[in-house]
């Protein structure tokens, strides 16, 4: 019996030794890795830092960015006796403004909001307007600073004013066209506090799809005319104020 455990009593010391050095290598990395946060925060200028979490509830913004058509099908219908119902021309690029007003529903200056947007569309003889509502959550993805990214998504009304130039050559005087469709919007968007107060934001490449009735102004009885429908991609920036 002492031949098995006098080897023994050395072995279980030395085990006893090794679970302590690992504790203690454990606990030392723990508490590093606690001391590195507030030193990286540290880093942080206090012009970049949050402001307190009940401010800052309401979100003003404004911008502009190039808006491209991708893809669609149909315009207007227009003149559909002549064979041109569902024309299929329309702008490639606009150029797009932007205005917005934002409210955080938890009154916090980030989490989930309601915004109700409106948006100009110019390119040549062309003139679009977009006024729809939106929700959108504005994700705090880093705590040390005034960074949120914010998915969104919208549904609302778009009216294109037509005014070229080609339409009294092709069709003969029909005056200038107005042409109502919904928008369905959805994307993502970054926005930058600076001093607590201030915004910077990118909405990165969203989409922006116009659908409407291909008859508009045609007798669907007479001639078929297809759903109208544009795909659009929008890249926008701007600033704004959180108040």
């Amino acid at each position: 019996m002492t031949r098995d455990t006098a080897p023994s009593r050395p072995s279980r010391r030395r085990r006893v030794r090794g679970l302590a050095r690992a504790a203690a290598l454990g606990v030392a990395l723990a508490a590093s890795g606690v001391s590195s946060g507030p030193a990286q925060a540290a880093n942080i200028p206090e012009a970049l830092r949050p402001p307190p979490e009940n401010q800052r509830k309401v979100q003003f913004l404004f911008g502009l960015g190039p808006s491209s058509r991708v893809g669609g099908r149909g315009w207007y219908g227009y003149n559909c006796g002549r064979g041109w119902c569902g024309y299929g021309g329309g702008y490639g690029g606009a150029f797009k403004l932007h205005q917005e007003i934002l409210f955080h529903l938890t009154g916090k200056w980030h989490g989930p909001a309601l915004s109700l947007v409106t948006q100009e569309e110019f390119a040549g003889g062309y003139f679009g307007f977009n006024i729809l509502p939106r929700f959108a959550w504005d994700i705090h993805v880093y705590k040390p600073l005034a960074l949120v990214i914010s998915p969104f998504v919208g549904l609302g009304y778009h009216l294109s004013h037509w005014n070229p130039y080609w339409y009294n050559t092709y069709f003969g005087y029909v005056g200038a066209p107005n042409y109502s469709a919904a928008t369905l919007q959805f994307g993502v968007t970054g926005k930058l506090m600076i001093g607590q107060r201030w915004l910077v934001w990118l909405q990165f490449p969203s989409a922006d799809f116009q659908i409407g009735p291909g008859y508009y102004y045609c007798n669907p009885a007479v001639n078929y005319c297809p759903t109208y429908f544009a795909a659009r991609f929008d890249v926008l920036a701007g600033g704004g104020v959180a108040f």
